[in-house]
């Protein structure tokens, strides 16, 4: 409120009522900018609301398919093995255990070569590993080692498996005897 004391000049009261009706006008226009704003507000929480259930639908679908993975991945009875572009390896599966005898934390880091190759297949697999990483799928009937050092005919399929941006391989390899039984 402001008073206007007597006597008054023509001067201070339109000054005032100038003043008055500025602030008048800034208050109406402030209410139509804040409805605007919250106008934007709810429709962009809106956006964000659909965004985030969105989100939480993919991760699911990724949580179930990669539960889908990881089960495929351990329990089938041929050894598969990743192995990293450098040759190390980077996991095997149980049945990779059960065909070279070999357990997880034996293995994992461990280059394939020095395991589970024979010396006289080095060049084989150096060249089975230079195709995967060239993007080329190797299908092959040759043979590897247990640890026990027996050698075991396998079907041996290699893929490439790009991650990050890098090549690595993936291996599975079915002993020949047991694929006969499959």
């Amino acid at each position: 409120m402001d008073y206007i004391s007597k006597p008054f000049s023509s001067v201070i009261l339109k000054h005032k009522v100038r003043i008055h009706l500025e602030l008048k006008l800034h208050r109406d226009n402030l209410e139509d900018i804040i409805r605007e704003r919250t106008i934007e507000i709810s429709k962009s929480h809106h956006k964000l609301h659909q965004e985030i259930t969105e989100r939480i639908q993919i991760q699911k679908a990724l949580i179930e398919q990669r539960a889908y993975f990881l089960q495929l991945f351990q329990n089938s009875p041929q050894a598969i093995m990743i192995v990293e572009p450098d040759g190390k390896i980077f996991e095997v599966n149980k049945g990779f255990e059960n065909i070279f005898g070999y357990a997880v934390n034996e293995i994992k880091g461990q280059y394939c070569k020095n395991l589970i190759v024979p010396e006289e297949m080095a060049a084989e697999d150096e060249t089975f590993h230079q195709h995967i990483l060239s993007g080329k799928i190797v299908s092959k009937e040759t043979f590897r080692l247990r640890k026990n050092g027996e050698l075991i005919p396998v079907s041996f399929l290699g893929y490439p498996a790009i991650v990050k941006d890098q090549i690595e391989g993936l291996f599975i390899c079915t002993e020949i005897s047991l694929k006969e039984k499959i």
